[in-house]
């Protein structure tokens, strides 16, 4: 299921990892459950907004999906829903919280790879 090719991103949320996963001939993105030791859940698939999404991180409450060409960090409801749209105005190559703030890793990897932490 998650191989090099396809994997963008994990994170660890009670028992389980969720994956961001590309799927088919266009990697279109979706989120995957995985708890270990059991496997791949087969009916909690969510479908990434526009099909696009890579970097994940978790508040404790919700799910957090980077979409880095779209510039911006999507909070998510439980069924994939997007609650609130954060736009970031730089690529994202990764996003976490800490003490209830969020941290990105926010820049470009065009003209010699211009990266910055920002909260």
């Amino acid at each position: 299921m998650c191989n090099s090719e396809n994997c963008w991103a994990a994170v660890s949320i009670g028992d389980a990892l969720w994956f961001t996963l590309g799927e088919g001939a266009d990697y279109d993105r979706y989120l995957r459950r995985c708890v270990p030791g059991r496997g791949w859940s087969e009916n909690e698939r969510i479908v990434c907004p526009e099909f696009t999404g890579s970097y994940l991180s978790h508040d404790c409450e919700h799910l957090y999906l980077s979409q880095w060409y779209e510039h911006r960090i999507l909070k998510l409801g439980r069924n994939g829903d997007v609650l609130r749209a954060f736009d970031n105005g730089a690529e994202i190559c990764g996003h976490t919280f800490v003490d209830g703030m969020i941290y990105v890793l926010r820049g470009t990897e065009q003209a010699g790879d211009h990266w910055r932490l920002a909260r």
